[in-house]
């Protein structure tokens, strides 16, 4: 999946509010920024584990370490890119 700039920023955002854990706005921010895609999103990072479902019923999403990892380079994108 391609993310524009403005996404990258989006899904720092969500990610940021997930290492908060605020998992609720993390999900709002991801379905405001994506749209139905959003859960698609979701998919793809908890295959690819930046993200692992917990609680008991495995709907509250956690960051891993992988996640922090993302959130670095997404947080150091834009500067990179304007650079």
């Amino acid at each position: 999946m391609e993310l524009s700039t403005a996404e990258c920023c989006r899904l720092a955002e969500a990610l940021s509010a997930l290492g908060q854990g605020r998992w609720r706005d993390f999900e709002n921010t991801l379905w405001l920024a994506f749209g139905d895609d959003w859960t698609r999103l979701l998919g793809m990072l908890v295959k690819h584990k930046h993200v692992v479902m917990r609680g008991r019923w495995k709907d509250e999403p956690t960051l891993t370490e992988n996640g922090r990892l993302l959130l670095e380079r997404l947080t150091a994108r834009p500067t990179s890119a304007a650079g």
